[in-house]
């Protein structure tokens, strides 16, 4: 009966726990944000995408003419 009796309380408990971890773990990434905002801003500037768009195309660029060789 007291075995019972400490698996309610147990199940009532593990409740009351789930809620509250599922309330606090948003906040905890809160942390978190400035970082990304910073790392966002940085990346999205004009100057890093066209670095981004100018990398990609010297990759690609001796491959292309490779290819245009061959045929």
């Amino acid at each position: 009966m007291k075995d019972d009796e400490w698996r309610e309380a147990q199940h009532q408990f593990n409740k009351i726990w789930r809620t509250q971890s599922e309330k606090y773990y948003l906040k905890s990434l809160d942390h978190q944000g400035i970082t990304f905002k910073t790392n966002d801003v940085r990346y999205l500037r004009s100057k890093s995408l066209l670095n981004e768009i100018e990398t990609a195309y010297d990759e690609v660029k001796p491959i292309e003419s490779a290819l245009l060789q061959c045929h």
